[in-house]
Order: C-alpha cells, then structure tokens, then sequence
C-alpha cells in the first residue's frame, strides 16, 4: 500500500477527483483465487462494486464455475439477488463495502469475525477503516480533527445516500440509514461443534493429561 499510493498515477487521480462525496481503497491478500488484475478488488457486476476484507468458507451457495475469488462471487450475488438474500449464504469472515450505482448508496456490512470502524471527523467527513487507530493518524494527519470513533455494529447494514444534498459539509449524513438482520443461524456440520461444546473444549485444550485425547476442530478456536 505504501508503495502503491506513491505512485504518480494515484497521486494524479486523487488530487483530480474534485467532490467526490466517497472514496474507497482496499489492500488484499490473497487467500482465494491467483495474483491476478482480474482477481483484484473492486469486484464490479451490473451495478455493484465492492471490497472485501475476509474469506468466505462456504462458496457452494455462491458458486459461479468462471470465478476464483469469494469476494468476486459476493458481487455478482448481490447484485443478482440482493443483499437480503446473498447474506443468507455467507459463512465465513467479511468485512463488506460496496456502492450501488443505481441506488447510489455506499453500503457497510460485517460479522464478528472482522473489525469495521468509522472516525467521525469535526469537519462532517468520516473515516471508515479496520485499526482504528490507523484511521485517527490517517485524518488527523490530513488536517482533521476527531469528533467520534464508532465501531460499527455486527449483521448490521450501513447505508449512505449519496442522492441528499452534500454540496456542503453540514448537509453530509453523519448517521447512515440501517438495517439489522438476526446473526446468521448456526450450522454444524460434522466436524463443528456448538458454544457449549467448544467451552468444554477449551477446558480441555488447558487441562487435558499426557495421553488423553480429544478430537477438534481448528476452527473451534479463537486467537486464544
């Protein structure tokens, strides 16, 4: 990223955006598909053109035989079936932003598996980010002071209007319409095991005996 936004041509294109009323940058490791331009974010479909931060580990639902990347497969489902419907099918970690050209909305979506955060700016501008102490530097650096830092809710849809009147900085929408949704109902496959299941093997992982065995599952554990 770094030496990305060093570059001549980025720096070119940000100066000459004008009022651009949003601006979106995404950094991605690859976990699914090659090291591609094609596989690189944005992924753009019709009228929907988002960013992921995550993997999705069930893509059956999703499955589209001429796309490698998950996030690629988000795009095309949202904007094939919506947001109601495409949520219903991911499992997994996301951290979702994506515009809709014919709605001309900014979208915000996450889970719990990934952090989602917006700095409040006093000049009504707002920084949206995943460390947010990397966003507090990022703006004040920039010359911004901080109102507020807000971590956005899980299974909860930020929406931005960019049809309201932002010409000037008092009109910008400093709380975005929402939606919540219930947290996706849990499945468990064969070898996933429920919340009870897993303290018990936490338990276990701190107390288990030389010679004792229990079988689990990776994905059973957090960072911890």
């Amino acid at each position: 990223g770094y030496d990305f936004v060093r570059q001549k041509d980025v720096d070119q294109f940000i100066t000459g955006m004008g009022n651009s009323t949003f601006i979106v940058g995404h950094n991605r490791w690859a976990t699914r598909g090659n090291l591609t331009s094609q596989n690189a974010h944005p992924f753009e479909h019709k009228h929907i053109c988002l960013v992921h931060n995550g993997t999705v580990s069930k893509t059956s639902d999703l499955h589209h035989k001429s796309l490698d990347v998950d996030s690629h497969m988000i795009a095309v489902s949202i904007a094939d079936q919506g947001i109601d419907a495409t949520k219903n099918f991911l499992w997994g970690a996301y951290s979702l932003v994506w515009y809709n050209s014919e709605q001309e909305t900014l979208n915000f979506l996450r889970n719990k598996e990934r952090p989602m955060w917006f700095i409040h700016t006093q000049q009504k501008a707002i920084v949206f980010c995943s460390e947010p102490q990397m966003g507090v530097w990022i703006a004040e650096r920039r010359g911004f002071k901080v109102d507020k830092i807000e971590e956005t809710l899980t299974d909860t849809l930020y929406s931005f209007d960019n049809t309201k009147d932002c010409s000037v900085p008092e009109t910008m929408p400093m709380v975005p319409e929402r939606k919540t949704w219930l947290p996706t109902p849990y499945q468990k496959p064969d070898n996933v095991y429920s919340i009870e299941e897993k303290s018990l093997l936490k338990t276990l992982a701190r107390t288990y005996k030389q010679g004792e065995e229990f079988k689990f599952s990776l994905n059973d554990f957090d960072e911890e």
